[in-house]
C-alpha cells in the first residue's frame, strides 16, 4: 500500500455529476495509486485542479487544461475555484490506510482539527 495522500473531489454543478477520478492519487476506479501526492493539500489541490478542468470542458465543450485555466481571467478563474471548493464533497486517502479507510472533511477535523 502507498504510503502517500489521495483525495477524490465529487459534486453536482447545474445538474451534472463530476468527479475528480483518475487524478489526485486515485485510478479511475478510486484506488490509490502507489505514486499517489505527498501531502494531503496536494492531493486536493490536484482535485481541485482535476474538477475545475472537467467542469469548464462540459460547460464550454472543449478541453482546457490547468495551465490554459490559468490564464482565464482571473476573476473568472477564482470564480470557478470558489464554486468548485463550495460544492464539493470530500473522500480522503491516507498513508495509514492500510485497510482503505476512506474520511470525510469532517471525520478528518475531528482528528486533526479544523482544516
Amino acid at each position: 500500500m502507498s504510503d502517500r495522500f489521495a483525495a477524490l473531489a465529487e459534486g453536482t454543478f447545474s445538474g451534472m455529476y463530476i468527479n475528480s477520478l483518475g487524478k489526485a492519487g486515485l485510478d479511475g476506479n478510486g484506488n490509490k495509486k502507489m505514486d499517489a501526492c505527498y501531502s494531503l493539500e496536494s492531493a486536493k489541490e490536484r482535485a481541485i485542479h482535476a474538477m475545475l478542468n472537467r467542469l469548464k470542458s462540459r460547460r464550454d465543450g472543449c478541453s482546457m487544461w490547468r495551465p490554459t485555466l490559468q490564464k482565464l481571467n482571473p476573476e473568472r478563474y477564482h470564480t470557478l475555484v470558489r464554486e468548485v471548493k463550495e460544492n464539493v464533497e470530500w473522500t480522503y486517502h491516507l498513508p495509514s490506510d492500510s485497510y482503505r479507510a476512506q474520511f470525510r472533511d469532517e471525520d478528518l477535523a475531528g482528528i486533526l482539527g479544523e482544516i
